[in-house]
């Protein structure tokens, strides 16, 4: 009963996802060395600074042990960044840019802001926009994107939830956030895998075709 009641408590739910966090990036990780996965370093960036800005949001609003999870997700973040500087994405378009700089000037507002749920809500849009562009490389190069990490991160943010000492909008506004667009993310990468693959699969087949008739 007394190792039950610790593995439900607070602390050990958010060593749990902490562990999950890290295996959940050994394969995106590992990926990028091997150069087969090549993320957005824009994307990177905005994730490293915004992510440790939540982290502190949540320690203010009173999460504790729920915002541990978080701060090693930015640590990793910051991992991958650097990582993103000699195998990450290299064709920068002027949108990336754009969001880039539009998140970028978004951390000053956060740092003038005195209320947690402000700063936990421009941290949250901010995440959000990070998204954009990945999934616009990703629109072309779906397979070039880990999908795993976007899974074992909604399982990490599930976690993080149940971690919280104290449930109010502040506290549960970025964790939710991440579980959409993790979400949304994962489904949006299977299916231009799938629409990809059927792609190549026709025009395979149309090229078999025409050397046949050729023959």
């Amino acid at each position: 009963m007394l190792y039950l009641s610790f593995l439900l408590s607070k602390e050990s739910l958010s060593i749990i996802a902490v562990l999950v966090l890290i295996l959940g990036n050994y394969g995106y990780i590992y990926g990028i060395i091997k150069k087969q996965i090549k993320p957005h370093i824009f994307t990177w960036i905005i994730w490293t600074i915004q992510t440790y800005i939540a982290a502190g949001g949540q320690w203010k609003g009173g999460a504790y042990w729920g915002a541990v999870p978080t701060l090693m997700n930015a640590t990793l973040c910051l991992v991958i960044t650097i990582l993103c500087i000699s195998n990450g994405e290299k064709k920068i378009t002027k949108i990336d840019w754009f969001l880039f700089i539009s998140s970028i000037i978004a951390i000053p507002a956060w740092m003038l802001t005195k209320t947690p749920f402000l700063s936990e809500l421009i941290v949250s849009v901010v995440n959000l926009i990070a998204y954009i562009p990945t999934m616009r490389k990703s629109w072309n190069k779906p397979l070039q994107e880990g999908l795993t990490v976007y899974t074992w991160s909604n399982v990490t943010q599930i976690l993080s939830l149940f971690a919280l000492r104290n449930y109010t909008l502040t506290t549960i506004m970025y964790p939710i956030s991440c579980i959409l667009a993790n979400a949304t993310t994962s489904v949006y990468l299977l299916v231009r895998r799938k629409k990809l693959h059927n792609v190549y699969f026709i025009s395979g087949m149309k090229e078999e075709n025409n050397n046949l008739s050729t023959k």
